[in-house]
């Protein structure tokens, strides 16, 4: 098994050819020896469970009575599991300072055996970590890849920081994808009789050329220098390193592997002039394709181009676009396709083994959104089905390309917008990011897939003094007809009373909330139980007249609460026969 190293990362295809202009300059990575500055200590956080008829933290206050039982100690309450009568306890950030692993050790337990002889604790223990920390394949060079998990490792002679990864092997425990989905990769075409490429290349079987037309079988994807079905590359292995990165194949028994286990590589060949990139992103729409990797750029605005990734975005579909190898400031130098102003594309600059900001890695407050690893990544290679080191924005996108395969195989009903909001939102804040790139963040693939966040819907509030009774909206139309038609004292507009679901793309648990409309009481009524829908719908209140308006919002059932969702209270008015929904504990 054959591993090279390339050294120069104007592998960010700023090949010499580039989009739209030739040059030839290369940026020089100079790699140095490093060693890993940080000790393994282990965590300052405890978990603490408490004697339920002690302290149970279901009541009221009960979270602030239990901060009081720590006062005397060196650290504060960060959390709360009220269901199993737990808390963390996180001791002082400075505890560990100066000291050696073994005296830190020392310290956590001396810190335990204090929590242990309160009266009200049952337990108190490390908070341990139980999610995998290897990566659990067969693929033999597998522990070189420090971007999927990181654990200090020497990688092409440097050792790393632990947990600077986007910690894969965490996000495969929740799901390796249980949905096929094809990435594109605009590139140089890929090798596509590399062995790790065994079981993830596209097909092709039914493909449309660019305009729609049936072309038959395309052997996966489509060379478009030579106009033909076949994308084996020509010599320049680039696009078969970035396919690896998105999806070589796990547990082959050789190699590497991808971000995205099941995902299905479609290789489309280009010379990337502005034609051929275009025709390229065509196919992908005809073929209904909802990613593109985008490891290339030049530095001149194409309105043609522009409109192309626009033309995508109507589609449906997401751009992972990388940030530029020269180290400057996209602010100030833009570089394209990343810095179009299209919410489409996400533009990623690369990180190195320590979390920093790669030093050949442009970069830009506003322009470009996220960071992945991108530095002595070892993938596949076009060349005698070996393996090769490579750096680069090159090597970062595909990171983030491969996540969005991820969670679009594990949340298929996911829109492009929510898949971009979760990989942006769901990232590791790193210091050396901040005021650099958009989030601050580079990607968690763990974290990106666990996120309850996606796009919601406000709510809105309105009280009527005349019927005594409250309503509620997703609909902005619904909200600005009644505020320009009614006078306060029939509907008064309260403001947003929180933020809801409007479909179940994001997590099929999620539950209609029904709504109703009681011509006899001119009052709405709202519920999520199918039980008491369907009474209703029966005519079981004929005085009432309920009519069934439809499907208002979405939201979790009561037993499936998920942590950064709020329940919803319910209140009955016999005098006025009117219900009232709040989220606000103090309200209720």
């Amino acid at each position: 098994m054959k591993i090279r190293e390339i050294n120069n990362v104007s592998f960010f295809l700023i090949l010499s050819f580039l989009i739209f202009f030739a040059s030839n300059t290369k940026a020089q990575v100079e790699q140095t020896s490093r060693i890993n500055p940080r000790q393994n200590y282990p965590s300052r956080e405890i978990v603490v469970q408490f004697k339920k008829e002690l302290l149970n933290l279901g009541e009221e206050n009960s979270f602030k009575s239990a901060q009081k039982k720590f006062n005397s100690l060196k650290g504060s309450l960060t959390r709360k599991d009220e269901s199993s009568n737990l808390v963390v306890y996180e001791l002082a950030e400075d505890i560990f300072q100066n000291k050696s692993v073994e005296d830190a050790q020392a310290i956590l337990k001396n810190e335990i055996d204090k929590i242990k002889k309160l009266p009200v604790v049952q337990f108190a223990e490390p908070n341990y970590q139980r999610q995998p920390l290897l990566i659990k394949t067969n693929d033999l060079l597998k522990d070189k890849l420090w971007g999927l998990d990181n654990n200090g490792q020497t990688v092409s002679g440097i050792a790393g920081e632990v947990d600077a990864d986007i910690d894969a092997p965490e996000a495969w425990a929740v799901s390796n994808g249980v949905k096929d989905i094809v990435v594109a990769v605009i590139d140089t075409g890929i090798d596509y009789n590399h062995p790790d490429f065994s079981h993830n290349l596209w097909e092709g079987t039914d493909c449309a050329d660019k305009n729609g037309n049936y072309l038959g079988g395309c052997i996966h994807g489509y060379d478009f220098q030579d106009d033909d079905k076949d994308p084996m590359l020509a010599g320049n292995e680039h696009g078969t390193l970035v396919s690896g990165i998105i999806g070589a194949t796990p547990n082959n028994g050789i190699g590497v592997l991808g971000v995205a286990p099941k995902a299905k590589i479609m290789a489309l060949k280009s010379n990337l002039s502005l034609y051929e990139l275009v025709a390229a992103v065509d196919f992908a729409i005809a073929n209904n394709v909802k990613i593109i990797n985008a490891s290339y750029g030049g530095d001149t605005f194409s309105e043609i181009e522009y409109q192309s990734i626009k033309k995508f975005k109507d589609s449906g579909g997401i751009m992972f676009a990388g940030a530029g190898n020269v180290g400057s400031n996209n602010e100030v130098s833009h570089f394209y396709p990343s810095d179009y102003d299209l919410d489409n594309i996400i533009s990623v600059a690369a990180t190195n083994q320590f979390d920093q900001l790669a030093s050949f890695s442009n970069y830009g407050k506003y322009s470009v959104d996220i960071a992945a690893p991108g530095e002595n990544i070892l993938t596949t290679s076009g060349q005698n089905n070996s393996f090769v080191y490579a750096s680069g924005t090159s090597m970062s996108t595909p990171y983030v390309s491969g996540l969005a395969a991820l969670l679009w195989s594990y949340k298929p009903n996911l829109n492009a917008q929510q898949v971009r909001q979760l990989i942006l939102e769901s990232g590791d804040s790193l210091p050396a990011l901040a005021g650099k790139i958009a989030t601050s963040k580079r990607i968690n693939a763990y974290k990106t897939l666990t996120n309850p966040i996606v796009q919601t819907k406000a709510l809105y509030r309105f009280y009527s003094q005349n019927h005594q009774a409250h309503f509620y909206t997703i609909s902005q139309e619904e909200r600005d007809h009644i505020i320009a038609t009614y006078p306060v004292e029939e509907w008064n507009y309260e403001g947003i009373a929180w933020r809801v679901l409007p479909d179940q793309s994001f997590d099929s648990r999620l539950l209609p909330i029904h709504r109703f409309y009681s011509l006899a009481y001119q009052k709405h009524f709202f519920t999520i139980s199918e039980v008491e829908k369907n009474t209703i719908l029966n005519n079981t209140y004929p005085e009432a007249s309920w009519n069934y308006e439809g499907i208002a919002w979405y939201a979790y059932p009561n037993d499936e609460q998920e942590a950064k969702t709020s329940p919803v209270y319910r209140f009955y008015s016999q005098n006025h026969q009117a219900h009232f929904y709040t989220i606000s504990q103090e309200e209720r």
